[in-house]
């Protein structure tokens, strides 16, 4: 299981979230830009103030200084190495972009990376990475960049914690290297 960051957020369930990511059989989870600012610098993160104050008053409230330390202890960005047996493939993690500096997203204006600018990421990155998986745009996507001369795949899951009816999620097939996007509705 990889987590890509924005463990906390405006969902009112921060504890419950924790907890369960630390019972999980979790490889990887990483710092988003929500966690960075709530946890690391004591601020909202959402584009009101009501809202940024919300957030961070429902998060501190609930996590225990203990929870708040486990998150401020996982990474913002991950390198992989999977082992298949014939093939090792190296895999990037990181919430926003592939790159130390940006790779949570808190900076003012990093976006993340847009599905329309794989191949440019695909072309810095080919030949370092076999794949490469991003969160922060909340948007599913998978390109194999095979198609523009790189060996590599991008891939976002999609977002879980939004209030937006339907949680996303994506499956990889280690042994494969296939990515299958899931959508459930609650």
């Amino acid at each position: 299981v990889y987590v890509l960051g924005d463990i906390l957020g405006l969902y009112g369930f921060s504890r419950d979230v924790v907890e369960l990511l630390q019972e999980l059989p979790v490889e990887v989870c990483l710092q988003g830009n929500h966690d960075v600012a709530l946890i690391s610098y004591g601020e909202g993160h959402v584009n009101s103030a009501e809202l940024s104050r919300f957030e961070l008053e429902t998060t501190t409230d609930q996590l225990t200084q203990v929870q708040q330390q486990w998150i401020k202890d996982r990474p913002v960005m991950a390198i992989e190495e999977i082992d298949t047996g014939p093939v090792t493939r190296t895999v990037l993690l990181a919430h926003a972009k592939p790159s130390y500096e940006e790779a949570s997203g808190y900076t003012m204006g990093n976006r993340g990376i847009p599905k329309r600018e794989y191949p440019t990421v695909a072309s810095a990155h080919s030949g370092t990475y076999d794949n490469i998986f991003l969160g922060h745009t909340h948007q599913q996507a998978f390109v194999d960049c095979s198609k523009w001369d790189h060996d590599i795949q991008i891939m976002n899951p999609g977002t879980v914690g939004s209030n937006l009816g339907t949680a996303e999620y994506a499956l990889y097939d280690e042994q494969t290297d296939t990515v299958t996007h899931n959508t459930v509705t609650y």
